[in-house]
Parts: C-alpha cells; structure tokens; sequence
C-alpha cells in the first residue's frame, strides 16, 4: 500500500500496520465504558482488507456489560449481513468473528485478564487466534466495498459497546503466521 496517515493513527509503509493506536501517555490503555466510548478511524480503503491481511490486539474485558454483542473492532455498515467484518464478543463472552454474512465463535474468554486477539484474512480465509493459538477458520462471505469508518469499542453503525481495554492495536497489510503472531505479540508499539 502506499503511506496514509489519518490523524496520525493509521499507516502503511512495507511490513508496517496500515494502522495502530499507540498507548496514550497518560494511560496505557485505551478504556471503554461499555456506554458511548469509542474510536473512529475514518475510512481508507486499506482499512477493507481487500488484498488480505492481519488485525491484533490486546483487550481486557472489565465486564461484559449491558451489550449482548460488544464489538472490539467494526468495520461494517448498519446491516452486518451486508458485508463488512467484525471481531467481538458473542452471548458476551465467545470470541467471534463476523464477515459477509458468515460467523464463527469460539469457547469463552476470562474477565479481568489481558487477552490477545489476532486475526488474518488471504482470499477470503479468516482464521482467528487467542494468546497466539489458532481457534477457527471461516470462509467469509463477499466483503463490502462500501466506504464506512472503523470503529473500535462498538459496532459501526452505533452501539454495542465493548466495556474494558485495548492497546496495541495493529492492522498490517501482510497475512502474519501464527509464528510472525506469537513471536511479536508480546512486543509493545513504539512509535
């Protein structure tokens, strides 16, 4: 991909994220409040995954809140069985995956714990991780092409609000190997 750069949080340069939020100095979390906390990343292209990819990070769910569906990260219209993916909670606390109309969930995360998530996607196979063990494949639907923002902590199209924390969020424009993803899951952003 070529070098974007939206409000300083999203890049792409060789082996580097197309996107990440850094930890802020004041705290080295970003915190939901399961209410209206969240993060807009304005559309690019690049943020639709087109040519594949990986999207990781950490999250420590507090609780799981008044949502029965919080989503860590959305990038999808009102109507999720349009198109679009999604990686949240399911029932509140199964690791799913939402894209194209298709979903995949796996057995349940602990509460008050950091929690590493990592998912990839080439020709339409998603395969998804915890703590770096991979969890499920899932041949995903046609994705949407339709410009909408990413959202992290609630759903795109509004609500379903994740109450708890995120730090090194990361969206690479490579398929990581479940090798790549364990090796580096532990190394914090710098920069």
């Amino acid at each position: 991909y070529d070098n974007i750069q939206v409000d300083g949080n999203v890049r792409s340069s060789g082996a580097r994220p197309i996107a990440q939020v850094r930890e802020a100095k004041a705290s080295p979390s970003l915190v939901f409040d399961g209410k209206d906390s969240y993060v807009t990343i304005p559309h690019a292209p690049e943020l639709s995954l087109p040519l594949g990819g990986t999207i990781e990070f950490w999250a420590y769910v507090e609780d799981f809140g008044n949502s029965l569906n919080p989503r860590f990260i959305s990038k999808t219209g009102k109507d999720t069985g349009e198109g679009g993916w999604e990686l949240f909670l399911a029932n509140g606390a199964m690791p799913a995956m939402h894209m194209g109309g298709k979903f995949l969930g796996r057995a349940g995360i602990p509460m008050s714990r950091w929690t590493h998530f990592a998912f990839t996607v080439e020709d339409g196979l998603w395969l998804m991780y915890l703590d770096g063990q991979e969890l499920g494949e899932l041949r995903g639907g046609v994705l949407s092409t339709e410009e909408t923002d990413l959202r992290l902590g609630g759903h795109a199209g509004g609500g379903f609000n994740f109450q708890g924390r995120m730090r090194d969020v990361r969206l690479w424009s490579e398929v990581r190997s479940a090798s790549d993803i364990q090796a580096q899951m532990k190394q914090n952003l710098t920069g």
